[in-house]
């Protein structure tokens, strides 16, 4: 007997006769309840023979994995552009660090800690990059929070560096534990339209 396949939309957990052109399967429903927008097993009878068993995909399915093949390329997308954008500060500022863990202090007291894409000492100021490889793509929220932080530009605020990575300057190496003023600091966020300061004005 040749397998006879017949996806079609069916309702869960319902037996109902179904009319598919020339043939009238009873649609039996395998494995107990099914929710509204599930993957559903369905086995197909005719005279008392199942002779197909198949899987209906619903809507929400396919828009979940659609989802998830869109999230996967966005970060594919930003890790290139991520990428490309180092090799680009790093031309520039060649004491550049990829990947940089940062603890900002107010008054001495550790707010957040936050990681950042690239840093470097460059033009006698510390300079911290963020790409992001579109015009909407959001900071992070502990990254807001840390460049809100330092873009007062005061001595209260102060950046710790965190974990293994080093910083160059001046014959002198900013290591972890070490703090510098927000005032050295300066903030730029690498976008494809180009490279702004964290006020949105092109550097």
């Amino acid at each position: 007997n040749k397998i006879k396949f017949a996806p079609m939309k069916i309702q869960a957990n319902k037996l109902r006769k179904v009319k598919n052109k020339k043939q009238e399967w009873e649609q039996v429903i395998l494995g107990g309840k099914a929710r509204k927008n599930e993957i559903i097993p369905v086995a197909f009878r005719k005279n008392s023979k199942i002779e197909s068993i198949i899987t209906i995909l619903s809507g929400s399915w396919i828009s979940e994995e659609n989802k998830r093949k869109q999230l996967t390329k966005n970060k594919r997308k930003g890790q290139e552009f991520e990428e490309k954008d180092f090799k680009a500060f790093k031309k520039e500022c060649p004491s550049a660090q990829s990947q940089v863990t940062l603890r900002v202090y107010y008054k001495n007291k550790p707010i957040v800690k936050t990681r950042v894409d690239a840093m470097a000492y460059c033009n006698n100021k510390f300079i911290i990059r963020e790409a992001k490889s579109s015009s909407s793509a959001p900071l992070t929220p502990n990254q807001k929070i840390a460049f809100d932080l330092i873009s007062q530009k005061n001595d209260s605020v102060q950046i710790g560096l965190r974990g293994n990575k080093i910083l160059k300057y001046n014959n002198k190496i900013l290591q972890n534990g070490d703090k510098i003023s927000s005032k050295d600091v300066i903030i730029k966020i690498s976008r494809p339209s180009g490279v702004k300061d964290y006020r949105g004005n092109y550097i």
